[in-house]
């Protein structure tokens, strides 16, 4: 674990608790296939920032034949959390879909989800691009920043489908 690997550790366990508090909070809410796909995306996520949280991962300058088994569990991790860009889609078109209350704050997720697909495609991008033929990472592949990108929109989408739950919650009191 590098210097900042405790400051890792303590943000992929808040990615994997927001996520799976947005999934269950989200058991009444989305409704329809895409609802199902957006919490299915979430626990993925879930799944992937625990798993990253609990395995810390290789430095990037490690060799392939030097990679440990916790390393690769801790990427596999990585693959995982890719749910919540997937999430966030799914999220905006079942609220588009399901009018009313919820319909209201479409615009808002859509926005969201436009800032989480932006962070994983910036990942994608420089990986696609910069990425040597040997398929190591190392101090040519800029990924630092793009991996940081992704966290800030991720935690940007997070913070609006909280925002936007509890709102749906608040109307729904209300109604009651």
């Amino acid at each position: 674990m590098g210097s900042q690997g405790a400051v890792m550790t303590v943000a992929f366990l808040a990615f994997a608790a927001a996520c799976g508090t947005l999934s269950m909070a989200w058991r009444r809410t989305l409704k329809g296939w895409q609802g199902v796909i957006a919490r299915l995306g979430l626990i993925l996520g879930f799944a992937g920032f625990a798993v990253a949280a609990i395995f810390p991962g290789d430095s990037v300058l490690v060799s392939p034949q030097a990679t440990t088994v916790t390393g690769m569990v801790h990427g596999a991790g990585a693959v995982l959390s890719d749910g919540v860009p997937v999430a966030a889609l799914f999220a905006a078109w079942a609220m588009s879909r399901a009018g009313g209350v919820q319909g209201r704050h479409a615009g808002l997720m859509w926005l969201g989800a436009g800032i989480s697909l932006s962070g994983f495609v910036a990942v994608v991008v420089v990986m696609a691009t910069f990425m040597p033929a040997n398929g190591q990472l190392g101090p040519e592949v800029p990924i630092g920043w793009a991996g940081r990108y992704m966290m800030g929109a991720h935690v940007v989408w997070l913070a609006i489908a909280a925002l936007v739950q509890a709102r749906i919650a608040r109307s729904d009191a209300s109604l009651t």
